[in-house]
């Protein structure tokens, strides 16, 4: 498990230096890269971050990054990646569908949790 770095992902594709593995991308840094994308574009600190209006959390960003990372089925990621993607403004859906689409194999939990147990809860849900 890695954090997209260059020198490791070459090393597993380029070189095969750790045959019989598969790469899987860490959810936690996946959840924060789009959380780092999300702020270069303008959004509020209400859309990143949240608020509470009166006794209703409105969902922010970063849950539906956390809640599109942490799908368990793939009918939940279709769901998931939908609601981020509405939640976005349009220039910025492009950013999901070729970054994160082409990677949700090595990222998302339906995918991955035949890998590797989960052993943290990645948005303390």
């Amino acid at each position: 498990m890695e954090d997209q770095s260059p020198g490791l992902i070459s090393t597993v594709f380029t070189l095969r230096s750790i045959p019989s593995s598969q790469l899987q991308f860490c959810n936690w840094h996946a959840v924060q890269a789009m959380g780092a994308k999300f702020i270069k574009p303008g959004y509020t600190t209400e859309e990143l971050d949240g608020f509470i209006d009166g006794e209703v959390g409105v969902p922010r960003l970063i849950d539906h990054a956390c809640a599109y990372v942490e799908s368990d089925t793939v009918e939940a990621l279709g769901a998931n990646r939908g609601t981020l993607m509405r939640a976005l403004k349009v220039e910025d859906q492009k950013y999901i569908s070729p970054n994160w689409a082409a990677k949700e194999y090595r990222t998302i939990f339906c995918y991955t949790k035949t890998l590797a147990p989960r052993s943290l809860e990645l948005c303390g849900g």
